[in-house]
């Protein structure tokens, strides 16, 4: 016996995999047990107003929203109010609980699609995704040093070949 909770989502597969996955189904007349990945979507409300934490620029105490809304919370990524839902209600992503749902299911509900990512929020997604699954912090800001000061992100680390002709 398994506890489910039913949400929202944002959908994380690459497109290619999905296009793949299509042809498939094209080609044999059925999705399978393939499956694609999504992130519960829940309301930025949910979090309580006193839970707070360090923010990492200034070091002060910051409701846990704020940080969200900044991006500066490695597993939630901020979604402003819906277009067109008519209301100002604020969520987040969770991307610590990223799940594989059937591909069936979201074929059966494309039309259901509350909004789509511009291109500048999947960049944004796919910059926050890539700090999850990496933890690389010195993509994203600079890294404490441990004499005490920051290492600024566009240092040159030694060996580093930025002469090297690019991959073809």
């Amino acid at each position: 016996m398994a506890t489910a909770r039913m949400s929202k989502a944002i959908f994380l597969t690459w497109g290619s995999d999905v296009e793949d996955d299509e042809r498939r189904f094209v080609s044999r007349g059925r999705v399978g047990k393939r499956s694609w990945l999504a992130a519960p979507v829940l309301p930025l409300a949910d979090i309580p107003e006193k839970n707070q934490e360090v923010d990492p620029e200034s070091g002060e105490m910051v409701s846990v929203r704020d940080l969200i809304r900044r991006g500066k919370i490695l597993h939630a990524f901020y979604l402003p109010p819906f277009p067109n839902s008519g209301s100002a209600a604020e969520h987040y992503a969770k991307l610590r609980t990223i799940n594989n749902i059937g591909a069936q299911f979201f074929r059966e509900t494309k039309d259901r699609r509350l909004a789509t990512l511009t291109m500048d929020s999947l960049n944004e997604l796919f910059t926050q995704l890539i700090w999850v699954f990496t933890r690389a912090e010195m993509l994203f800001r600079p890294v404490r040093c441990e004499c005490g000061r920051d290492v600024p992100i566009d240092v040159r680390f030694e060996g580093q070949n930025f002469d090297a002709e690019p991959y073809e």
